[in-house]
């Protein structure tokens, strides 16, 4: 019995210690959060063309830019001129029997 009680303890200092590194980890990364976020510049979309190589469409305040990334170098290839966002809409949902049908047609035309 008198083995038992450092044993508890030592499991609840372990405890303590994990619950306050998630406290504080939470506390680091909520500050941390809001640094990055530019207030007049954006990304809207990107582009793997290769190994660290990308394309971007950046809006610098309301302007848009043509952008490639390397490991190297930022530059911008481009001013977009009359560049608008457009936000594809969502395929309107399916009920489970219409999905499966079309899932099911797609893998029986693969195996033709």
């Amino acid at each position: 019995m008198e083995g038992l009680l450092p044993l508890i303890l030592v499991l609840l200092v372990i405890a303590f210690v994990m619950y306050m590194s998630y406290l504080f980890t939470r506390f680091i990364g909520s500050r941390s959060s809001g640094m990055n976020k530019a207030q007049h510049m954006k990304v809207i979309d990107r582009l793997a063309v290769g190994q660290d190589r990308l394309l971007m469409i950046v809006e610098v305040q309301d302007k848009h830019y043509l952008v490639s990334a390397t490991a190297k170098e930022i530059r911008i290839l481009k001013e977009l001129d009359g560049f608008e966002v457009v936000i594809p809409q969502p395929p309107a949902p399916m009920s489970f029997s219409e999905s499966f049908k079309t899932v099911l047609g797609n893998v029986m035309q693969r195996k033709k």
